[in-house]
């Protein structure tokens, strides 16, 4: 594969991650059929993955992770849309039920390092299509809530009502840090593999790295105590940047990797437990799905963009250079987040038909 096919590759995964989203998650209108969409996704995305093992060709390779990025990231932005209502009605915390979804993550990648170091590649396949079915199987033992205990869809909102000033400088903090984010993850492993860090010890670098996102996660209850939300988002936004600094001070690939996942999990892990509530308490409730979808699908198409030329830029300026760039425009839209932040003090971003 050359780097054109690879840059071409990298860019589908975002653009599918976004139209699936968006698709899908419209047509999750209820928690019922949201379950059911659910378990659709763990179907055809385990029978996905498992063809990558008969896959030999690049434009059935494309074919492949467009469908499987277009399943894999449709039902999120609507689920927390929904979860957090509900936690609040409960008076539960966010940060612990999310840090399941990282105990998850921390065993698949565990498992993951594994299998890369001892076993030969195609039985990653076979993993993840069983993790797949698991998950299928165990979605059968929820059950749906109660007619009286159900929670109602969230109120539609006019797009005119949504679409405030504060609102776009939103949408652009979150398309600038965290495209330019994403697309340093994307290029991350293409740097490593150059400077002979081993793909076994990337997994177990993303493993650790996720082991200190779910010990923030179980601290997140302590810090709210501490912090106010739009504090502990501002150093949210400090560690993602700081985790993008790595490969340009550093040559050492065990530097880079470490240091660079491990902030940007740390990072991540405090806008997992205070960014949705935030937003729900400047936008409003009714508003919050639409504007986690619309999060979703903007840093997405900037991370296809970046994806998209990234192998071309990295040449052009080195990786250095690429990674100064990206740094850049997470500077930006860090300057939007302010902005945000500065606007909510006056309480008056929520909707209308709240």
């Amino acid at each position: 594969m050359n780097d054109h096919q690879q840059s071409v590759l990298l860019a589908i995964i975002p653009f599918a991650l976004f139209t699936g989203c968006l698709l899908l998650s419209y047509l999750a209108k209820k928690p019922s059929r949201a379950l059911w969409l659910f378990r659709l996704c763990a179907l055809v995305e385990g029978c996905l993955v498992f063809s990558y093992i008969f896959c030999t060709d690049y434009v059935a390779l494309l074919i492949i992770t467009f469908f499987i990025g277009f399943f894999n990231g449709a039902p999120f932005a609507l689920i927390e849309g929904y979860l957090v209502p509900i936690i609040k009605e409960k008076k539960g915390n966010y940060a612990l039920v999310r840090l399941f979804g990282t105990l998850g993550y921390i065993v698949s990648l565990g498992l993951g390092f594994f299998a890369l170091r001892y076993f030969p590649v195609s039985n990653t396949y076979y993993l993840s299509t069983a993790l797949f079915l698991a998950s299928l199987g165990v979605s059968f033992f929820l059950r749906e809530r109660a007619p009286e205990e159900s929670i109602q869809p969230i109120k539609e909102v006019r797009f005119t009502k949504i679409l405030t000033p504060s609102c776009i400088f939103y949408l652009l903090f979150a398309a600038l840090l965290y495209g330019a984010y994403n697309a340093s993850g994307y290029q991350l492993p293409a740097l490593l593999n150059q400077l002979g860090f081993a793909d076994e010890h990337y997994s177990l670098a993303r493993c650790m790295a996720v082991v200190t996102e779910l010990v923030f996660l179980l601290l997140a209850p302590f810090v709210a105590r501490l912090l106010k939300k739009k504090v502990a988002l501002f150093l949210a936004c400090f560690f993602i940047m700081f985790a993008t600094t790595f490969p340009f001070w550093s040559s050492d690939s065990w530097t880079i990797a470490y240091g660079n996942l491990i902030s940007g999990h740390v990072g991540k892990a405090l806008l997992f437990a205070f960014e949705a509530l935030w937003l729900s308490e400047i936008f409003g409730d009714s508003a919050l799905s639409w504007i986690l979808m619309a999060k979703t699908g903007a840093y997405n198409l900037i991370s296809a963009v970046l994806n998209l030329s990234g192998n071309y830029l990295s040449r052009t300026w080195t990786y250095h250079g690429y990674y100064l760039f990206l740094l850049g425009l997470e500077l930006i839209g860090f300057v939007f987040f302010v902005l945000v932040a500065m606007r909510s003090r006056k309480g008056l971003l929520k909707p209308e038909t709240e």
